[in-house]
Parts: C-alpha cells; structure tokens; sequence
C-alpha cells in the first residue's frame, strides 16, 4: 500500500485527536477517582495523607488544583495543613 504524504499527515492528525481527546478523559477519570479515594479514607488522617500524596504525584497541574480545591470544600479545614506542610498549594 503506497499512501501520499497528505494521507500520512491526515492519518497523524486523526491519531493526534484520538490520543489527545483520550488522554483528557483519562486525566478527568483520574481526578474524578481520586475524589472517591479520598472520600472513603477520610476517617482516618494519615491514611488520608498517603492517598492525597499519590494522588498529587499522578495528577496534572490543573487537576492537583482542583483537588485541592474540592478537599479544601469537601472536608472544612480539617485536610488543608497537608497543602502547607508539603508545600502543595
């Protein structure tokens, strides 16, 4: 099979959109995951800390914002020395 070159350009850039819109469903999964996580931990604080670190380290930038938005709303300011003592925010 011989393609052209702008098959081959039109074939990355369909492949571009697929990963692209994939990536932001996984990253919205993952934020959204992290919520349940975190809800079913938050009895206990070090247990807690630990799932919210992870969480951080796998999340993007604008995701780890977020999150530390919804703790902050969701649990008061029980949860919001974490961001401080690891310097988070």
């Amino acid at each position: 099979m011989n393609l052209g070159v702008s098959q081959v350009f039109s074939y990355f850039k369909v492949l571009d959109c697929f990963t692209t819109k994939n990536y932001q469903a996984m990253a919205t999964s993952m934020l959204e995951y992290s919520k349940t996580i975190l809800e079913k931990v938050s009895f206990d604080s070090k247990l807690f800390e630990k799932e919210l670190l992870k969480a951080l380290k796998m999340l993007m930038p604008n995701d780890r914002q977020e999150l530390q938005t919804w703790v902050i709303r969701t649990f008061g300011l029980q949860y919001q020395s974490l961001f401080t003592n690891y310097k988070l925010a």
